[in-house]
Parts: structure tokens; C-alpha cells; sequence
């Protein structure tokens, strides 16, 4: 099993631009799980000894983070493909999402708990409707269904 979780998720690293093919579930989760791992492997070092790490390791952190957030953008397209609808949802859901967080954070002055709430309840809405719902069987306007 980790051979495959190993091998999804450098399938998935590679696919970092495809923006118009599909993603299975078992894609999909098998990158949350290397994405959770890793950042709460990284989450004591980050925190722990934040004014101890040399700097060009904090940069190294942030590029690998911000390659984590092109991945999942990407993954996150992909996996609506698979379900038959368009892309550009998530990126109207990205929009909304923003606009509402930060329309709190500044009506709170601040992060609040109601904020916070907001915005990781949305989050977390969006993770588990592209984990749940099937993928369209056998080809659709995205292509074919994916192989692995």
C-alpha cells in the first residue's frame, strides 16, 4: 500500500499543470494523506525552532508549501473533471470563499473564532464533497477516466 500511496502521489506531482484531464478518489485522498503527513512531520520544526532554522531552510519550507497549493489546485480541477463539472467552480468557490473570510476578518477586527470557523468549515466542505462523490464511469467531457 505504500508503494502505491508513493506512487499516486508523484503521478500526481507530475500533473502539477494539467489542468484539463480527470482525477480519481483514490488520487485525491491518497495526496491528502502524503500532504498531512508532511506538514504535521514539519509542524514541531516549524514551530519549535522557528528562531533557530537558518533562513534559506524557512524559504525552502515556503516553496515547498507553494508547491503543495499549485498541486492541489491543480488536483482539486482535476477532480471535478472527474465528476463532470468544470473547473472554473472551484475557482468561483476560491473567490466566494475569500471574499466571505475576509470580509469577517475585518468586520472582527482580527481572526476570531467565527472566522476561523468559516473558513475551515469551507475547506473542509470542499474536501469531503471531492472525496465522496464518484467520478463519472467510462469517458466524459474531460476525457477518459483515469487508468490507475
Amino acid at each position: 500500500m505504500t508503494n502505491n500511496i508513493f506512487t499516486s502521489f508523484c503521478n500526481t506531482c507530475k500533473k502539477i499543470i494539467d489542468l484539463k484531464s480527470r482525477a480519481n478518489r483514490k488520487e485525491y485522498i491518497y495526496y491528502i494523506i502524503v500532504q498531512v503527513i508532511f506538514n504535521i512531520s514539519l509542524y514541531p520544526i516549524h514551530t519549535l525552532y522557528l528562531a533557530k532554522i537558518p533562513l534559506f531552510i524557512l524559504y525552502l519550507f515556503l516553496l515547498v508549501q507553494i508547491i503543495f497549493v499549485l498541486i492541489t489546485f491543480s488536483l482539486n480541477i482535476r477532480r471535478l473533471h472527474d465528476i463532470n463539472i468544470s473547473g472554473l467552480w472551484y475557482i468561483f468557490y476560491i473567490i466566494v470563499t475569500s471574499l466571505i473570510y475576509f470580509y469577517f476578518v475585518g468586520k472582527d477586527n482580527g481572526f476570531s473564532l467565527r472566522t476561523k470557523i468559516i473558513g475551515y468549515s469551507s475547506f473542509v466542505f470542499i474536501k469531503l464533497f471531492l472525496i465522496f462523490f464518484k467520478g463519472t464511469p467510462g469517458p466524459n467531457k474531460y476525457g477518459d477516466p483515469p487508468e490507475y
